[in-house]
């Protein structure tokens, strides 16, 4: 993440170097992960490449648990899912809130196990490979149930919700979780129906993550068919804010979405 910043940066490894007063092998041994970095360096490093408020944030918690001796659970993972990904699942366990828009999938928060395994079939992912992801995903859902858990917005087009995952039984046991999972205080769940037609949203999955600070900018994470972005800027995560706040207000109601769901796992 240092290296990608500062090459953002248009910065060179030598000019790292001279501002911080150091060699440029330190510098390199910093970026390759060969020596342990302190957040007093790491603040001074990511000021000089202007990264965000949020990030910045995120790498100051990198840099601490670095240098503990437990590392954090996500990273006994990073085998099997990328650098980014484990960034936003650092991120993701530092928020306060949750907003969640799918429009093929249930969100990964929500997913049952079989549902989960039939996903990494079509996908083609090897079953040793599918194991890990699974569980790693199991262990992102724990933050939906733990003390102080964040609070978690879906909203879903009910494109997904019909769409066949692995056989029948899978969907309705997957459907029947979502009611259950709603009924939960922290988690608000809505449906967008077909009815709806388009809208500025459509086709447009994202997940954006709100933070205890509120100077702190949200961040606004999207997947892309060979990787994904993490978007942190004011002005880019403030239009999906508004997009999000959209959905809500177009979307059935938790109330409803709940009975639209019901309806659907009896069909």
């Amino acid at each position: 993440m240092l290296r990608r910043s500062r090459e953002t940066a248009g910065l060179t490894i030598e000019d790292v170097a001279a501002h911080l007063e150091c060699s440029s092998a330190k510098v390199s041994r910093i970026e390759n992960g060969q020596v342990s970095v302190r957040p007093l360096e790491i603040r001074e490093i990511l000021g000089l490449y202007g990264v965000p408020d949020a990030r910045r944030s995120a790498l100051l918690d990198l840099a601490r648990s670095s240098r503990e001796s437990r590392p954090k659970w996500w990273h006994e993972y990073a085998d099997v899912v990328g650098p980014d990904y484990e960034f936003f699942v650092e991120l993701e366990d530092r928020a306060t809130s949750i907003c969640d828009y799918q429009t093929f999938l249930i969100p990964g928060l929500l997913q049952t196990e079989p549902y989960m395994r039939a996903v990494m079939a079509a996908h083609r992912v090897t079953a040793d490979v599918a194991a890990r992801r699974i569980r790693f995903r199991q262990e992102r859902q724990t933050l939906l149930r733990r003390p102080g858990s964040p609070a978690f917005h879906a909203v879903i087009e009910e494109n997904a919700l019909r769409k066949k995952i692995g056989d029948g039984g899978v969907m309705r046991e997957q459907l029947r979780w979502l009611v259950e999972a709603g009924a939960h205080g922290e988690v608000s769940l809505q449906v967008v129906p077909a009815a709806t037609g388009l809208h500025p949203a459509e086709g447009r999955a994202f997940i954006m993550l709100g933070f205890p600070d509120p100077e702190e900018p949200k961040v606004v994470y999207l997947e892309h068919l060979n990787g994904s972005h993490l978007l942190d800027t004011p002005a880019g995560a403030g239009a999906y804010d508004r997009a999000f706040a959209d959905l809500q207000a177009i979307a059935l109601s938790p109330e409803d979405s709940a009975s639209f769901i019901e309806s659907m796992a009896k069909e």
